[in-house]
């Protein structure tokens, strides 16, 4: 992978605007359709260009907020991208509940895999009791990194 990502530090102002939070990622997921992200060919979602964020799924501490749906201290889950700090107007963040359960399962089992998963089975497969659903574990996110 180390011809595929470069890491970047670079030195920035934190400076917000009116309706919009910070947020320190603290887990990200690294899913295999990123892979097919960044191919040009015709998708589901159009391709991450060359020089911009990979897109991530991401849950994160808000550390500053000019937005009145979303306090300071509060952890989110949304598509923060693989980097360390999100500045978003919060569309797509929701908030979670980092004392019900351990906040990277919110981009695994309670997030988007998960999700896929427990609608794809009761909405699209309609299994009912004694049905056999076969898991390949092939398909399920990587391991959550933190960061």
């Amino acid at each position: 992978m180390g011809n595929f990502w470069r890491y970047y530090r670079q030195r920035w102002h934190c400076i917000i605007n009116e309706g919009e939070i910070l947020i320190k990622n603290h887990f990200l997921s690294l899913d295999p359709a990123m892979r097919g992200w960044i191919n040009s060919s015709r998708s589901y979602i159009p391709p991450v260009q060359i020089g911009e964020v990979m897109r991530a799924g991401t849950v994160g501490e808000i550390i500053k907020s000019k937005n009145k749906n979303f306090e300071l201290g509060t952890f989110v889950s949304g598509w923060g991208g693989v980097q360390e700090f999100t500045i978003s107007e919060g569309l797509g963040f929701y908030k979670v509940d980092v004392k019900k359960s351990p906040p990277e399962r919110y981009i695994g089992t309670l997030g988007m895999p998960g999700m896929t998963a427990y609608f794809g089975i009761l909405d699209e497969g309609k299994i009912k009791k004694d049905d056999t659903v076969p898991v390949s574990y092939t398909q399920l996110t990587l391991p959550t990194k933190r960061i």
